[in-house]
């Protein structure tokens, strides 16, 4: 048989607890959030670095000016030679200057992972779940997301804080034990 547990009121200290979690978790909301929004913008300029190396006709470009300048060189043509260096030189003119702002932002995107990854231990450390932190994250992406003023965005915050609630109190309980 198992026993239906009573709602009771929540002493000051299991008060205190929730209050404290739920202000941790809010900030996470709001932190995540803002997190992501530098994150997508950190994302395309990753791809669009990465997409001109990465580009079949840099690659081709590249690849045909090296065997210009080596057949011009070994079939004893200068001006073909000539033509091929001066090629790769104007190519490396065109790819060079995007390596920093690449490895920059690469460095950006994983310092804004990082933080995600302490959100999550944070929100989790909390009273959270994985599952809730990815919906989280899902909420705040611009192509799948929901408005914050929304409905539906009240009750999922309404289900987290119920969930909250609910974790804090035996926490707090064992917490005035110890």
């Amino acid at each position: 048989m198992s026993e239906q547990r009573q709602p009771r009121e929540l002493t000051g200290d299991e008060r205190r607890e929730l209050t404290r979690r739920m202000d941790v978790v809010y900030a996470v909301m709001w932190g995540t959030a803002n997190l992501l929004s530098r994150r997508d913008l950190l994302v395309e300029q990753v791809k669009e670095y990465g997409g001109r190396f990465r580009s079949k006709w840099g690659i081709g470009l590249v690849i045909l000016a090296a065997i210009v300048a080596w057949l011009g060189d070994s079939a004893d043509w200068p001006w073909l030679h000539s033509a091929g260096t001066t090629s790769l030189v104007l190519l490396a003119f065109w790819f060079l200057p995007v390596l920093p702002d690449w490895y920059i932002a690469e460095r950006k995107l994983e310092r804004i992972d990082a933080q995600l990854w302490e959100m999550r231990y944070r929100w989790r450390a909390n009273g959270g779940n994985d599952a809730q932190f990815d919906d989280l994250k899902a909420l705040h992406q611009p192509d799948v997301g929901i408005e914050l003023d929304t409905d539906e965005y009240g009750h999922w915050w309404h289900a987290v804080r119920a969930e909250m609630q609910e974790k804090a109190m035996p926490l707090a309980c064992r917490e005035a034990i110890e």
